[in-house]
């Protein structure tokens, strides 16, 4: 897998980038299924982590044949980062899988075989089951990012 980070108007940080990427690598390998993972698939995606301002609750991500691009919040701080990173991630794990899928309209999803109609309007951010789902994991997957962090740092690993 490759993971490129791209911020808009301003130059990366790359030691903050470096921490970013290696988060990117640990929660996909701890995120997504064996068989996503040992597939040809992972091996060909490629990771775009966007760092930009936007409003607060407007962190997003873009699937496109084999690229997936990951909006995230520029000037946060990386723990609130490494969070939406490993929210937004396990948004990708539910489309990959066919958990979840949009519609087409732009106001409709589909969770497990349960429409949902207009959600953004109907129905509470929070309770949506594929929120609720990548908030409980989220938690998970953040801890597991974290700890190998402190790891690699405290025993050098080179890739942070």
């Amino acid at each position: 897998m490759e993971v490129l980070i791209q911020e808009r108007k301003t130059k990366t940080n790359y030691e903050t980038s470096g921490m970013y990427i290696e988060a990117t690598r640990i929660i996909f390998e701890n995120c997504l299924p064996d068989y996503l993972l040992s597939s040809e698939f992972y091996e060909n995606l490629t990771v775009f982590l966007k760092l930009m301002t936007t409003e607060e609750g407007s962190f997003f991500i873009e699937i496109e044949k084999g690229v997936i691009t990951i909006f995230l919040p520029k000037g946060k701080d990386p723990l609130t980062i490494l969070s939406f990173l490993a929210h937004e991630i396990v948004h990708v794990r539910q489309y990959l899988t066919g958990d979840l899928e949009e519609m087409g309209d732009g106001t409709s999803m589909r969770w497990k075989g349960n429409l949902f109609l207009d959600f953004e309007t109907n129905y509470e951010y929070n309770l949506l089951p594929w929120e609720v789902e990548a908030f409980q994991t989220e938690k998970e997957l953040l801890k597991i990012v974290v700890d190998l962090l402190i790891e690699g740092f405290v025993y050098g690993h080179e890739s942070i």
